[in-house]
């Protein structure tokens, strides 16, 4: 019924759809091209009134957002679809960002195989910057535009519900081999299984400026029991646990117990799992790749607690996760070439990290990097 709607609505605004079409053909929207001369009266021009404001509902309901993408960016007959854009909407860039990131988000609405799939990502990816900025600047309101005809400008600001589904849309909701999803579409987590449209650093800027947007990190906080790593550690699509601790940022993992609760998460295929041996075994193959990615993130200029992070991971297991550490640790120093020179401060931030662990758990690990050689307990 709704797919419906809109597909008559269109033919309805079609001579403005032609308009804005050819507009934007003529100008690729360049920002100093004169605004398009279409009819604000009749049959078209309320018809298109109605479009704009449904678009403008979408991008604020990630339900609704891949069904309203869908319709407008695939053919069908009879009508002026599909768009070249939903950029002819005239919506402003954190509306568009939205709209693009919650259909990117519900594969099972809006395929990935979409042929206009690259068009949502090429949009979301032109408007972070914008939406950033406008996340840095907490007195403006996040909602706005001026783009519905014969009406004063749309406002509206971001609530803290908006944030958090804006947050799980963007990071990745994890699918197991089978098909079905690990974490389903749920009030806790309204997104069906995707991967991520952002970097790793891109979501780093995404947490840090909600938490200038509402003066607090409790929105990221309040959202971390919904994220997933997006599939078992390391495979493809999934987020190392390395990268999830540098886009918590410095201030956030310098409490051990959230970095205890994100590692607990992120390992929880083989620490729920696998038994025994095989479970020790694994973790510390993965403590050993995060402290790899750890200090290649450091050298690169990322940021994180480093006492808070050792100490959180330290207390998954207790004390014997320490010894699986300390067998990482040693074989980094050994074997990896992020410990040359000029890599050299990395490492040494990270010891220094250990030296502030209580003496009991400290003096063995320093002793092993600095030694060479495995302690005689670690095999």
């Amino acid at each position: 019924m709704y797919h419906h709607f809109l597909r008559r609505a269109a033919v309805v605004a079609n001579p403005i759809l032609q308009t804005l079409i050819q507009h934007s053909q003529q100008y690729k929207d360049d920002p100093a091209a004169p605004p398009p001369i279409i009819p604000t009266s009749g049959q078209a021009a309320l018809a298109w009134r109605l479009l704009v404001k449904e678009s403008i509902r979408a991008a604020r309901d990630v339900n609704l957002a891949p069904h309203f993408s869908l319709v407008m960016l695939s053919p069908s007959p009879s009508t002026p679809l599909p768009l070249p854009s939903l950029r002819l909407f005239g919506l402003s860039p954190t509306l568009l960002f939205s709209l693009s990131a919650y259909t990117l988000a519900s594969p099972h609405a809006f395929p990935l195989s979409h042929p206009s799939i690259d068009i949502l990502r090429t949009t979301l990816r032109q408007t972070f910057q914008a939406t950033m900025e406008f996340l840095r600047s907490p007195n403006l309101p996040f909602w706005s535009t001026n783009a519905i005809p014969n009406q004063s400008p749309y406002s509206d600001d971001l609530s803290l519900q908006e944030a958090r589904t804006l947050i799980l849309a963007l990071f990745p909701n994890a699918q197991i081999s089978g098909g079905s999803t690990a974490r389903p579409a749920t009030p806790t987590n309204p997104t069906s299984p995707h991967p991520s449209p952002l970097s790793s650093a891109q979501r780093a800027v995404l947490l840090s400026s909600l938490t200038v947007k509402f003066s607090s990190p409790a929105i990221v906080l309040q959202t971390l029991s919904a994220l997933s790593p997006g599939g078992p550690p390391r495979t493809p699509g999934s987020i190392p646990l390395e990268d999830i601790l540098f886009e918590l940022g410095e201030s956030l993992t310098q409490d051990e117990g959230t970095v205890e609760a994100v590692a607990g998460r992120w390992w929880s295929p083989w620490l729920l799992d696998e038994e025994g041996r095989e479970v020790e075994r694994l973790v510390t193959e993965e403590a050993s790749r995060t402290l790899i990615g750890l200090c290649e993130g450091l050298q690169d200029g990322r940021a994180v607690d480093l006492h808070g992070v050792v100490k959180g991971l330290c207390a998954i297991v207790g004390s014997d996760l320490l010894s699986k550490l300390t067998i990482g640790i040693h074989l980094l120093c050994r074997s990896h070439p992020i410990f040359r020179f000029p890599q050299l401060s990395s490492i040494i931030s990270l010891l220094t990290s250990f030296t502030h662990l209580p003496p009991a758990h400290s003096t063995t690990i320093t002793c092993t990097t600095y030694s060479g050689s495995p302690p005689r307990n670690s095999r």
